[in-house]
């Protein structure tokens, strides 16, 4: 059975016979999170309304400048919403055991995981 060593809003350590664990939640304060979310709205309006005008009668110079833009536009796009779910819902888990240790991202939808043996 895992024993709770320490705890914080943030932290967890556990440690039983078999098992080290740390637990690293990546919640932000509600005032920071309310603004990445708000960020992230405006961020896919904007990306949307640029996407309209894509279809519009453009010159030439306009529709390449439109497209880069977009390519701009959908990196961040993707960089915000992973960051997104991360903050949401994301915990980083370092996990040692007796014949490996293990660091795994979890977030909704996914996450990494990354196994170290000691031989």
């Amino acid at each position: 059975m895992k024993k709770t060593a320490f705890e914080s809003d943030r932290i967890a350590v556990k440690e039983s016979s078999e098992e080290f664990e740390i637990s690293i939640s990546g919640k932000i304060p509600q005032n920071q999170f309310v603004v990445l979310s708000a960020w992230l709205v405006l961020w896919t309006i904007a990306g949307l309304y640029v996407i309209t005008q894509l279809f519009a009668p453009q010159p030439n110079e306009i529709r390449i400048f439109i497209f880069v833009w977009l390519i701009f536009w959908a990196y961040f796009e993707y960089k915000v919403s992973t960051a997104w779910l991360w903050r949401k819902n994301g915990r980083e888990i370092f996990r040692i055991q007796k014949d490996k240790a293990e660091l795994r991202f979890e977030r909704p939808r996914g996450g990494k995981s990354n196994e170290f043996n000691p031989s």
